[in-house]
């Protein structure tokens, strides 16, 4: 398999050589490495704070991820094995690699000190020479998916098609969420291994935890489409083996398995996901090949008029384009008075529940304090699931929109399509990207343990029991009714801002797309022109020099049965 690879690519890079763009060689360059280097990326995902840097430090047994109480990575890190020493680099986006002492990755991949990656970080790569299970794979940290830091989440959705095998981290403290299904079901598509690791197990007690895993697995059969019998929900306890419990944690159990997966069927997951990368790039190349195919196949005089009316575009775009923003500041506006009122709905039913809950809190249980901080943070954490399903909602709600806007005759939308369309053929995906909420917006949700209202005033003693508990009860009610009131505010506000720089951004996106794709589409046809007006022989050898390409790619996406030199890949 691997001089079959190594000829592919090699015959990708070939044909891409006058081109390609510096993703597609960049993608190229990473596989070459992956095929040297003969491991399986081990990616771990999921929500943010749900344990994965823990996680990550139990598996590789000592820590390096760093860890703490905010979302702390923000980039993507991976832990290789290197044969002499230990340390890390740190690649940034305008191409520099920097090496640094391990200890020191934590001032370029935390949120904290490296916040919105203002210092351009693209991923750091630590290697260590001691860890022996990096010496059979490489494990990836990823972002965790659903924080405020939505630039997080777009780096780790973006690493997505570099993934071999999935760990996804689920929580005992917390159910599967909205985000966790919809991630789920982006990463299916991509990932055909995914690993279920459920980290604090040390906080249920077995009875619980065992309805917990049924209650997952049942949800990911039924609302993410998993095949039941590929679901293995491993518990674990990162904290567990942390302090030292080594044992009661889970983690073995889960090396055993990781083990099975990377050994099984003689190195078939490493195969099957080089396959499988090689093939996306084949297609990309495909794509691009068809389209020049075409240009240079127009005839002579189609050529100007192609390009008379493709140049007309940026004058449509300029005229039409107003309406168009029209339509998105309504659309915007309906969304956010719709989540006005959905958080709002949701503020006043946990308001209508604080009563009951209050009344066990305000006769002085000894856990008073530790009972209402959880209260507190449990109105906390059902706002924040409110907040993500609506992220989805509003996903979902622009995308349906911009595809009608792109069947719809006379929109501004269609108008564009049509025309790229009828010049070469360009379809709405390729014009437009998705409207993805990936915009930094501050989200203060917590609650302040400090000013917790449990000492009575001096007067209180005055009082007769009920009368004293009757106010702690007040005091109490006062104190859950502004956690719901300013957490439910910084949902608001978080999402307001969000939706509302998500559509400028995508205005401002879309303008650029088509005018990109309108300076690519007349290079092209003015390459095609001048082989026109030249010399019709020269035309005919580009042409069968293109189709020729498409040929090539097309063999070694679908080789013939008969054993060859080279052989090329399964087809996907």
């Amino acid at each position: 398999m691997s001089s079959q690879s190594r000829y592919l690519l090699e015959q990708l890079r070939e044909l891409a050589a006058d081109t390609a763009d510096e993703a597609f060689f960049s993608e190229l360059d990473n596989l070459e490495d992956k095929l040297r280097q003969g491991k399986v990326n081990l990616v771990v995902l999921g929500l943010f704070k749900r344990g994965k840097s823990s996680l990550v430090n139990s598996i590789l047994g000592c820590t390096l991820a760093p860890v703490g109480v905010t979302p702390l990575t923000a980039i993507v890190t991976s832990f290789e094995h290197h044969p002499d020493r230990s340390f890390a680099q740190v690649y940034f986006q305008d191409g520099r690699i920097t090496e640094v002492p391990v200890s020191d990755i934590t001032r370029f991949v935390s949120e904290d000190e490296n916040p919105g990656n203002e210092k351009n970080v693209t991923g750091v790569r630590l290697f260590d020479c001691v860890l022996p299970v990096l010496k059979t794979l490489t494990l990836i940290d990823t972002p965790g998916i659903g924080s405020a830091y939505a630039h997080n989440t777009a780096t780790t959705v973006e690493f997505i098609p570099r993934v071999d095998a999935a760990l996804f981290v689920l929580s005992a403290d917390l159910p599967i969420s909205q985000a966790d299904i919809d991630f789920l079901k982006t990463l299916k598509d991509s990932v055909p291994t995914i690993l279920f690791v459920l980290n604090k197990t040390d906080l249920l007690a077995e009875s619980d935890l065992r309805q917990l895993i049924a209650h997952d697995k049942k949800i990911l059969v039924n609302q993410v489409g998993l095949d039941p019998a590929t679901i293995n929900i491993l518990p674990v306890s990162a904290r567990q083996y942390q302090s030292g419990a080594h044992g009661m944690s889970g983690i073995e159990p889960l090396m055993q398995h990781i083990r099975f997966i990377l050994e099984a069927g003689n190195g078939s997951l490493f195969q099957q996901t080089l396959a499988r990368r090689t093939d996306r790039l084949i297609r990309q190349l495909q794509h691009l090949f068809e389209l020049r195919l075409e240009a240079l196949r127009v005839p002579a005089v189609e050529l100007e008029d192609k390009q008379r009316r493709l140049r007309g575009i940026p004058v449509m775009l300029h005229a039409q384009k107003g309406d168009f923003e029209s339509i998105l500041r309504g659309q915007t506006q309906r969304l956010t008075q719709e989540i006005r009122e959905s958080l709002q709905e949701a503020a006043d039913q946990l308001r209508k529940d604080l009563p009951d809950q209050i009344t066990e809190l305000a006769a002085r249980p000894p856990d008073q304090v530790q009972k209402s901080r959880q209260l507190a943070q449990r109105i906390a954490d059902r706002l924040e699931e409110r907040r993500l399903t609506l992220e989805t909602t509003v996903k979902e709600h622009f995308d349906a929109m911009l595809r009608e806007q792109a069947r719809q005759p006379g929109s501004f939308l269609h108008a564009v399509t049509e025309q790229l369309s009828t010049v070469m053929r360009i379809d709405f995906e390729i014009i437009a990207e998705k409207f993805d909420l990936d915009v930094y917006a501050p989200l203060y949700q917590s609650f302040d343990g400090g000013n917790l209202p449990v000492k009575d005033p001096f007067f209180f003693r005055l009082l007769s029991a009920s009368a004293r508990a009757r106010r702690r009860g007040e005091r109490l009610l006062a104190w859950f009714q502004e956690i719901i009131l300013r957490n439910s505010a910084a949902c608001m506000y978080n999402l307001d801002y969000r939706i509302q720089e998500s559509a400028r951004k995508f205005s401002f996106a879309l303008n650029k797309r088509v005018i990109d794709l309108v300076e690519e589409l007349d290079t092209l046809l003015e390459e095609a022109r001048t082989l026109h007006s030249h010399y019709q022989e020269t035309l005919d050898e580009r042409v069968g020099e293109m189709q020729h390409k498409l040929d090539r790619l097309a063999a070694l996406r679908n080789p013939r049965p008969a054993s060859t030199e080279h052989p090329g890949i399964p087809p996907i």
